[in-house]
């Protein structure tokens, strides 16, 4: 079963205060409870949107927080997996050892 909104609002609220812990920059934890409220209140499941690829069209969902959520949207390996095919698709087919490595997940 795919994450609620509710899961995944929670899940940038930690990783915001992963990110202050650290120290990292104010604006990168600002950005991380901006979208938890975002993610918190959008009507639709935002889980549809990160695996059509479009959580990047909700307003401040940049690439950094895509990636966040799809790695809770989307199985590590499956999310491997399709990042290469795009960019096999975007260049060229792959040799036979990057289709094994694609494969076994190194």
């Amino acid at each position: 079963m795919p994450p609620t909104n509710a899961e995944l609002a929670s899940a940038l609220d930690e990783y915001a205060a992963l990110l202050e812990l650290a120290e990292a920059s104010s604006y990168a934890i600002r950005a991380y409870r901006r979208a938890a409220d975002l993610v918190r209140t959008t009507a639709v499941p935002v889980a549809d949107l990160v695996r059509e690829g479009r959580a990047r069209s909700m307003r401040g969902i940049g690439a950094g927080i895509e990636a966040r959520l799809r790695e809770r949207v989307i199985p590590p390996l499956a999310a491997r997996v399709a990042e290469r095919r795009a960019d096999r698709e975007a260049h060229a087919a792959p040799t036979k050892v990057e289709f094994f490595t694609m494969v076994r997940g190194d």
